[in-house]
């Protein structure tokens, strides 16, 4: 009995230092089952809440990367019941499962099922806490609800669940353009191998910077996937195509402004892995572009990307189009090459100039670092069948290039740019090579126009510019231009602040064929500069006429110089027969100069025409000189009053020491201050009008004689002496010359003889009766003489001339009225055909024209 009592007494003790010390020796016990030195349990509180059930009011686990906290919960045989479970996840915890290839799943199969009220899982890649229910209907099946939503089941050789994708916390982890997320995944997971097929609906919305609209992405398919745990790789398939609908502004402004309505897809199965993500083929189409990516390799680790793009596009409104680039690119270093191929058969530019037949075909190739320096080689070729812009018509354009560039890419990410546009860090060379076969520019019609052109634009901001153009034929209304080149030199500094340039020409033309006249060998040699300005100059050699033209361009002003320097009037001989055959021009010299600025249309001018002989028809001017100087604009030409003298005028009467003083008046052209010598006398007007306007003048003369009036009538037998002196009114209009009221009266006493004259001889035997009143006139001193004038706009000139005398010898008093009518115009043609002067003059210009 006493034995009895003690063993159950030192049971008792047992039990109770047990239950005492429950706690150290369950932590104790723990330790030693879980047998992972990364494992501890920091915390442990628990009781009997009946014979087989037990109460745990915490229970702390800390293993590497993650911390564990059980609060209020039972067990018993069955269930397993918690109201909350903290589970906390640190940085290391994401890295500690990377050395393990593959993962054991256990599963028991004789457990309490698990049912939890709250769990909460805090994670360093998650702001938020996630929250979560548990329930375990049947033994290894979990519903998982909260945050996610999934159903999870366990098996000896896999964990399966389905995921919805529409759970909370899947939209945590969206970026904010997808507006929409739908769909159950089924992954199944065999502790090497996870696999997921499921069906997803999205919609993503991105605004497009560079084209200042919005796109729209729809996917609503399913996708497949697997991922190997010990080789980290793994495949993507998405069965159905993504869908991307552009806004209606996206591509306003390109020729595919209609093809809003795009497809991705990815024909084959993406695969990747850490360090690569490879494909057959990714292609991006619309309703007429295919735009195909072919064995795209990415290497994720060296940041490297091999593959082929191919691009086709037709349309209606856009032609035909391809393409195909072959790229290797990485960080450091990129190779591209490919061609393009396009064929249109018209579209508008900017909707203003009209192209068709229009065939391009481009290779290009780029190689180098990015970060470093790029190598660009382009060979362009363009093929335009016409080009038309309003009155701008052009047939058979071709162009070809070689260009080379090198690009500076730390200069050119900079982003500074030179003048003009051309940033800096790019170097450009090559030759280009340009043709048309009919140009049409209003009246202005070129035929076989070339340009062939050498550019080189440095590192450092020089560039050059040769260029050698030429065409067969340049016609218009005015002219006609054959076989005309021009060589060009441009040379300049792009590097400062301003543009700095120089340009050196030369401009040959075979024959310029005017209307009126034709110049061969024409020549224009031309240089300028450009700095704030540009200032230009040019020597024109047309058929031995020289002729130097400066010009100045600024916003401000455009002054403009023309020079015709002193020079042989010779020169301008060829010119001005063709012009007006009539007029020949011998000896003397010209210049001129005209200044001015075509901004204001204001210019002054100034010329010379100094000692030179003028023969029009069979009328001869000798030592011409004619100064100008004068101001012009867009409303008149004012001449300032010059002074000109020619000394012989031979037109049948000859006139000597010519002189007047030209100038404008409201731009009327006249003449004041005219005088000559005739007749042994002087003849002047006071002004007259160089126009057709009506007008009338007076004709004075002063002491003409008669004595040389009558040698220039080549009347033989009659023998005149003494002077006049008279006014004669002259009415001009248009091209009619009339005389009303003519007044002629001598000078003191003149004589008048006449002596075997044949009219008055005729007269004398004709009628025999007026001999003795005849015969007065023989030796007649003439005391008055007075003459009333009148020219009739045909020529003829009606004299009344009124005669008071005494014949000494008969002591006979006379007076003598006569009545005269003869053409002017025909004896002053007589006269000139008479002139034997003229006549040697004209036969020594003709001789040197023949020379």
């Amino acid at each position: 009995m006493n034995k009895w009592v003690r063993i159950t007494i030192v049971l008792i003790v047992v039990m109770t230092s047990l239950y005492l010390f429950r706690l150290p020796l369950s932590i104790w016990f723990m330790t030693k089952v879980i047998d992972d030195e990364s494992v501890q349990i920091s915390c442990l509180d628990w009781s009997f809440a009946g014979w087989s059930r037990l109460s745990i009011d915490t229970l702390c686990l800390d293993a590497s990367g993650i911390k564990i906290r059980v609060e209020q919960a039972t067990l018993d045989k069955s269930d397993f019941v918690a109201e909350r479970i903290n589970v906390k996840l640190d940085s290391s915890s994401t890295q500690s499962n990377q050395s393990k290839p593959t993962v054991t799943i256990p599963v028991l199969f004789q457990r309490p099922k698990v049912v939890i009220d709250k769990l909460t899982l805090q994670t360093p890649w998650l702001e938020q806490i996630i929250t979560l229910s548990v329930s375990e209907p049947r033994l290894n099946h979990f519903e998982i609800s909260g945050d996610i939503e999934a159903q999870v089941a366990l098996q000896s050789t896999e964990v399966s669940a389905m995921v919805s994708l529409a759970s909370p916390v899947v939209k945590v982890f969206l970026p904010t353009q997808i507006q929409t997320l739908s769909g159950v995944l089924a992954v199944q997971f065999d502790g090497e191998t996870v696999t997921t097929q499921g069906t997803v609906h999205t919609v993503a919305k991105q605004s497009l910077k560079g084209l200042s609209c919005q796109a729209q992405l729809d996917f609503d398919g399913e996708v497949t996937a697997s991922y190997q745990l010990a080789t980290q790789a793994g495949l993507l398939t998405l069965i159905e195509p993504i869908a991307l609908q552009l806004a209606p502004n996206c591509l306003q402004a390109t020729p595919i402004k209609n093809e809003l309505t795009w497809q991705l897809m990815a024909p084959q199965p993406i695969e990747f892995s850490p360090s690569q993500l490879t494909t057959d083929a990714v292609r991006l189409s619309s309703s007429n572009t295919d735009l195909i990516a072919e064995h795209v390799e990415l290497d994720l680790t060296l940041r490297k990307l091999n593959t082929t793009f191919s691009l086709a596009h037709q349309s209606q409104h856009f032609g035909q189009h391809s393409a195909k680039i072959k790229a290797e690119l990485a960080s450091k270093a990129i190779a591209i090459q490919g061609e393009i191929n396009s064929q249109v058969d018209s579209f508008l530019v900017n909707e203003v100039m009209e192209l068709a037949q229009v065939n391009i075909d481009s290779e290009f190739v780029v190689r180098g670092n990015p970060q470093q320096t790029l190598n660009v080689t382009l060979q362009p070729q363009l093929k335009i069948g016409s080009a038309m812009q309003q009155d701008i018509i052009a047939e058979q354009l071709e162009l070809k290039a070689e260009l080379t560039s090198v690009l500076d890419m730390p200069s050119v990410l900079r982003g500074h740019q030179r003048v003009a546009g051309i940033p800096e860090g790019v170097s450009v060379s090559g030759p280009v090579r340009a043709s048309i076969e009919q140009l049409k520019i209003q009246q202005l019609q070129g035929q076989w126009l070339t340009l062939e052109a050498d550019l080189s634009l440095q590192p450092d901001g020089n560039f050059i510019i040769t260029s050698d153009l030429r065409s067969e034929k340049l016609s218009h209304d005015l002219a006609a231009i054959e076989k005309i080149t021009q060589q060009i030199s441009w040379a300049g500094d792009l590097s400062a602040g301003e543009f700095l340039s120089t340009l050196s020409g030369n401009t040959s033309i075979a024959k310029l064929v005017t209307p009126k006249m034709i110049v061969k060998d024409l020549k224009v040699i031309s240089k300028a500069s450009q700095n704030r300005t540009i200032k230009s100059s040019h020597v024109i050699n047309a058929s031995g006429v020289k002729v130097l033209l400066e010009h100045q361009y600024s916003e401000q002003s455009q002054p403009i110089t023309v020079r015709i320097p002193m020079q042989s009037i010779d020169v301008i001989k060829p010119l001005v027969k063709q012009w007006l055959p009539e007029l020949q021009l011998s000896d003397g010299s010209l210049s001129a100069t005209i200044a001015g600025d075509l901004v204001s249309g204001l210019y002054q001018f100034n010329g010379m025409m100094e000692n030179v002989t003028v023969l029009y028809q069979d009328r001869l001017l000798r030592n011409v000189i004619l100064p100008l100087q004068g101001q012009l604009s867009s409303a008149n030409i004012q001449l300032f009053p010059t002074k000109m003298t020619i000394q012989e005028i031979r037109s049948g009467a000859v006139l000597n020491n010519f002189s007047a003083e030209l100038y404008s008046d409201e731009s009327n052209f006249a003449l004041r201050e005219i005088e000559a010598q005739v007749f042994g006398g002087k003849v002047s007007v006071e002004n007259i009008l160089l126009s057709e306007q009506p007008q009338t003048v007076t004709v004075n003369l002063e002491r003409l004689s008669l004595d040389d009036i009558a040698k220039a009538g080549r009347d033989v037998g009659v023998e005149l002496r003494g002077r006049i002196s008279g006014n004669l009114p002259v009415h001009l209009d248009g091209k009619t010359v009339r005389i009303k009221q003519g007044k002629i009266e001598n000078h003191g006493e003149g004589v008048l003889r006449v002596e075997n004259n044949a009219s008055i001889n005729a007269l004398k035997e004709q009628q025999p009766s007026l001999q003795n009143v005849i015969g007065v006139l023989d030796d007649l001193t003439v005391e008055s003489l007075v003459s009333d004038v009148s020219l009739s706009p045909d020529g003829w000139l009606d004299l009344g001339v009124r005669i008071t005398g005494v014949n000494k010898a008969q002591k006979q008093p006379v007076n003598f009225n006569y009545t005269h009518s003869e053409n002017v115009f025909d004896l002053l043609r007589a006269l000139r055909l008479s002139d034997e002067i003229t006549r040697e003059v004209e036969k020594a210009l003709n001789q040197e024209e023949q020379q």
